[in-house]
């Protein structure tokens, strides 16, 4: 009989039950932004140098993926033994519709995953199965606890789109103000030769700064009277940033958590899931999955949401077409 163990995974901030290339357009806001009388932002300019995909990936935690029927768990760790996983071992998968522990019934590897300018590139990986399969939906996500699990209280949500003119008129300022400190800060990162995003980052004006909120939803947070979690593309001149910032009423509570989108999906074919591992008891991570076959390759997002605001801990993405090549 299993035995419910909670761990903590520093890296994350989890608790786990149980222990020559071109941008891709950005989509249109959700909420027309002539709405509110602002500008809506200009298509970035396409790039011709190749970008570098920096995938990002907690230690213990692995992105999942479906491929042709079978539940691929992604080892991108670099070459040398790879602990802790392995035939028979059991791991904890959070799917969109809920948390279930699966077995790796044997090793395996994938040309769909991974590309360098010699091509694609075999990642290794491990088959998934289990009777709980079924009830997972889309996999996202695995954690791989030291001790046996039972995931009865832990929670899945998704979480819909609740972006309106609202959203725009409560926090349209607060965003462009925290965009400003951030320009005069240093921390956009602006785009080559980008003469005119260089002249206004030397005094910039908020009014200026294009908005457009991809996505919105309330997202709990303790301590926190009204939370809630945007993502939100700015542009400055031919510069723009896709990032995920999170707000407590109109009030915005930490940076960008950044979204890269250069070779990256568009917001409107991502997913947004909230998983809470103690069912009410313990901070809800944010998790983001592509559920529909986008046009460079399907992705998993992971964030942690807390006092200090959103922080990465994944983001990978299947690269079929080596879009570094394209």
């Amino acid at each position: 009989m299993l035995h419910r163990l909670w761990i903590f995974s520093a890296a994350v901030g989890l608790c786990v039950p149980g222990a020559p290339a071109q941008d891709r357009p950005p989509s249109a806001p959700v909420a027309p932004a002539q709405a509110q009388g602002e500008s809506s932002a200009q298509l970035p300019p396409a790039r011709r140098a190749p970008i570098r995909l920096a995938l990002r990936q907690a230690p213990g935690v692995f992105p999942v993926y479906d491929m042709d029927g079978m539940w691929i768990l992604l080892d991108r760790r670099k070459e040398g033994p790879r602990r802790g996983l392995g035939p028979k071992r059991r791991v904890l998968v959070i799917g969109s519709s809920g948390v279930e522990v699966l077995s790796i019934l044997h090793a395996t590897r994938t040309w769909n995953a991974s590309c360098s300018q010699a091509g694609q590139q075999a990642t290794p990986g491990y088959v998934l199965g289990g009777k709980g399969r079924g009830q997972l939906g889309v996999p996202i996500i695995a954690l791989v606890p030291k001790s046996p699990v039972q995931p009865r209280r832990a929670r899945v949500r998704r979480l819909g789109n609740e972006t309106s003119d609202s959203t725009y008129m409560e926090l349209g300022p607060a965003i462009r103000k925290t965009v400003a400190r951030e320009i005069s800060q240093g921390r956009f990162a602006l785009e080559a030769g980008d003469s005119l995003g260089e002249a206004f980052s030397r005094n910039p004006d908020p009014e200026k700064i294009q908005l457009r909120i991809d996505f919105a939803a309330k997202f709990p947070v303790a301590g926190f009277g009204s939370p809630q979690l945007v993502v939100a593309g700015t542009q400055i001149s031919r510069s723009f940033r896709r990032c995920l910032r999170l707000s407590d009423g109109p009030r915005m509570v930490g940076g960008c958590a950044l979204m890269p989108h250069a070779l990256m999906a568009d917001t409107d074919f991502l997913e947004f899931a909230a998983y809470d591992p103690a069912g009410g008891t313990s901070a809800p991570i944010l998790l983001a999955y592509s559920s529909r076959e986008p046009l460079w390759g399907h992705e998993r997002w992971g964030f942690r949401m807390g006092r200090k605001g959103p922080s990465l801990f994944l983001l990978d993405a299947l690269d079929p077409r080596c879009r570094q090549r394209l």
